[in-house]
């Protein structure tokens, strides 16, 4: 970073020169030229997002690549392709490019960023065990807010709700506002049958809207419990209006077959 700073600085007082000695002209094209390059991979991962926002997913990931494979890419492009390839479910190359960030040495905080996405790789290819494994030993170094979401699902997808229970409960101290940390805890209420206290904190998240699917379809079973079937449904199709990929918790098809199953029998 300072490296990247004390050439910046380099190239503007080179312009500076040029503009009070030589060429204004020249200077301004030097200064101009070299910001655009310089900031290049920020303004293909701008355009790559547009793009992703509106679906269009095959020029996105162009604009993603190309980010990525720029001599200069920062690690910011790096993880924005990889997550771009998990969510389009291009498992092998995601695991490639994590693997190769992985491998550097990084701050705390962007080591917690690939590895949380790196869990999901290892969620989605049946090695959740590695997973837990994983952000259960970067837990032990440090506390986020991303990593107790991951680590909070992963321990109920276990199956063991005691466990993931108190691990949940710990990190909503940690971070009670926090929406998926929320979600975590709310299921593994409705899991060990506590389905008051499930209610209690998604009427807590879903006036924030979570633009995850999960949460309202979660709710909506919680709603279904106590037999509010117009709730239920209201909260099913808020669900569908939510954005989709591969490491979704709750597929699309999921959301839309439960409503036939409600609709059919009421």
């Amino acid at each position: 970073m300072k490296s990247k700073t004390l050439l910046t600085i380099f190239i503007i007082l080179i312009g500076l020169i040029l503009f009070i000695l030589i060429n204004k002209l020249l200077a301004a094209f030097l200064i101009v030229s070299f910001l655009i390059i310089y900031n290049l991979s920020f303004i293909l991962l701008l355009i790559g997002g547009i793009y992703y926002n509106k679906d269009d997913n095959n020029k996105a990931g162009k604009y993603f690549k190309n980010a990525y494979n720029l001599w200069n890419s920062p690690l910011q492009a790096k993880m924005s392709y990889a997550n771009f390839l998990l969510r389009q479910a291009y498992i092998e190359e995601a695991e490639k490019v994590l693997k190769e960030i992985i491998s550097k040495k990084l701050m705390k905080v962007d080591e917690i960023k690939a590895k949380a996405l790196f869990s999901i790789i290892l969620w989605k290819t049946n090695r959740l065990d590695e997973a837990i494994e994983m952000l259960t030993l970067l837990h032990e170094e440090s506390k986020n807010s991303l990593l107790y979401q991951n680590l909070g699902y992963f321990l109920i997808l276990k199956g063991d709700y005691s466990k993931s229970l108190e691990y949940n409960l710990d990190a909503y101290e940690y971070n009670n506002t926090d929406i998926g940390i929320i979600d975590n805890l709310a299921l593994n209420y409705y899991f060990i049958g506590n389905i008051s206290k499930a209610k209690e904190l998604y009427e807590t998240i879903i006036p924030m809207n979570p633009r995850f699917a999960s949460a309202y379809y979660n709710y909506a079973i919680v709603l279904l419990s106590e037999n509010r079937v117009s709730e239920a449904l209201e909260s099913l199709n808020k669900a569908l209006n939510c954005k989709f990929s591969f490491i979704s918790i709750i597929k699309k098809e999921e959301i839309e077959a439960k409503i036939t199953e409600i609709t059919a029998v009421n």
